[in-house]
């Protein structure tokens, strides 16, 4: 049985980040942890893989080859509880948060962010904006 893949994902709750009309990856998360999925290359196995967990950025890629993917992630992350995994022609990565509960924008930043209100992604949002309007009501 194949199943199709949509912008949500190939599972129910699951997200997908697309480029270029190619699914670069899936994501989920609850209060603890997010997840994110990638399908690797045909006959990738776990000692091909070269992938990093840090405090606020991950790096995947193939052992000898520039990195797949560098980027930072959507929160906090508690290094020594997070972990990967490759299972069923899928690479897993587990993130635990350091902030239980917090609900992160995007897995990786700058990879579309979540709609607070319906859960759904949306396009990127510019992180330079200002948060103060320029006029101040502050005395001068």
């Amino acid at each position: 049985r194949k199943i199709k893949k949509t912008v949500e994902g190939t599972e129910k709750g699951r997200h997908c980040f697309q480029h270029n009309g190619q699914t670069v990856y899936e994501w989920e998360q609850n209060l603890e942890e997010v997840n994110i999925w990638i399908k690797p290359p045909a006959g990738v196995t776990a000692q091909h893989l070269d992938i990093e967990i840090a405090h606020m950025h991950v790096r995947i890629g193939i052992k000898g080859n520039p990195p797949f993917l560098s980027q930072n992630t959507g929160g906090e992350v508690v290094v020594d509880e997070s972990m990967w995994s490759i299972q069923d022609g899928e690479i897993n990565i587990n993130l635990q948060k350091m902030r239980k509960a917090e609900m992160w924008l995007s897995a990786l930043e700058g990879h579309g962010e979540l709609d607070p209100m319906t859960k759904q992604v949306r396009n990127p949002v510019r992180r330079n904006t200002p948060h103060r309007s320029e006029r101040s009501s502050e005395p001068q």
